[in-house]
């Protein structure tokens, strides 16, 4: 029999519950977990700069018990990195000197002396308790699986995944209620946003971005389309047809990258055929997702990035010089 595994000493709670990518589709990607021991081993190492030695005794255990749980930290880390995932810092092997509570409102995590009824960020009684103060962490305790199709809720076996509880009611696969998934799913059906993509036709997404004829936009909130409009290209300055070749370097002067950012300020998500590079980082630059897609039909894009499934390919961006 191996030896019992002991719990790892936190001292504080992170002050988020983990880290999303831009310009990646999330309800189709499977976060990376780093637990919470591996959170405290980076904080501990790599941001008050203590020796292994030191933190190894801040946590309570051995300096290659430390070890081997700081090289898995930076293993996530850098799959996070690499696959373009999501990291959600949660669960894991620990104990605390004070009670963890997290807020399934405002999904801060927070530490308190005493047992508590509300989050002391948001004030909302929505929270749960994760970690009792000397005790290992809870998270996962009294928990439930939902379905999402219909909303049915069953009981959480600890050790089985949601994912393989199939509704009985609807057959739908669950999830874990206030979970990674569950609540990017909650936040996407009351979100509003706008969806541009160029057309020279109103339906078809055009070749090029800067030399489109004009924009469709689409309105959206949750997974559906509310609205679409057309609106006719008077940013760019070189729209298809108005330069010729020996006038399409002059013409990227013309123009200013600022003047498309200003003119699509409330848009969201930008989906195109093509665009020069340094738009496209420009738009990344901005905080909005940009997309270069194979599709040509302007409506089954948008459909595809509902659903978590619209191809994308930066490589595709021509790298014209300004």
């Amino acid at each position: 029999m191996g030896r019992k595994k002991l719990d790892r000493r936190i001292c504080a709670p992170p002050v988020m519950s983990g880290f999303r990518p831009f310009g990646m589709p999330l309800l189709q990607t499977e976060p990376v977990v780093l637990y919470l021991e591996e959170y405290e081993a980076l904080r501990l190492a790599d941001y008050e700069s203590l020796s292994q030695m030191e933190a190894a005794a801040r946590m309570g255990v051995s300096r290659p018990t430390f070890t081997r749980v700081y090289d898995s930290a930076l293993k996530s880390v850098a799959k996070a990195f690499a696959e373009g995932r999501a990291i959600l810092i949660e669960g894991g092997s620990i104990t605390c000197n004070d009670n963890w509570y997290k807020c399934d409102v405002c999904h801060q995590i927070f530490a308190t002396e005493n047992l508590t009824t509300f989050c002391h960020h948001c004030k909302s009684t929505e929270i749960r308790l994760i970690s009792r103060a000397g005790g290992a962490s809870e998270d996962g305790a009294n928990a439930c699986c939902i379905c999402l199709k219909c909303g049915k809720k069953i009981p959480h076996t600890v050790g089985v995944p949601c994912h393989r509880q199939i509704c009985d009611e609807c057959g739908t696969p669950m999830i874990r209620e206030n979970s990674y998934h569950h609540n990017l799913y909650k936040e996407k059906k009351l979100q509003s946003m706008k969806i541009a993509l160029p057309s020279d036709d109103g339906t078809t997404i055009c070749a090029h971005f800067g030399r489109t004829l004009g924009f469709i936009i689409f309105d959206v909130t949750g997974n559906t389309v509310t609205g679409q409009t057309y609106v006719p290209n008077t940013i760019t300055g070189h729209a298809q047809g108005l330069h010729s070749e020996n006038d399409h370097e002059h013409a990227h002067h013309e123009h200013s990258h600022g003047g498309i950012l200003d003119a699509l300020t409330e848009v969201t998500v930008v989906v195109a055929g093509g665009m020069g590079r340094r738009l496209f980082d420009d738009f990344s630059q901005a905080g909005k997702q940009v997309f270069v897609t194979s599709l040509s039909d302007a409506r089954e894009a948008v459909e595809a990035y509902l659903a978590g499934k619209l191809d994308s390919n930066p490589g595709g961006c021509c790298n014209h010089h300004h």
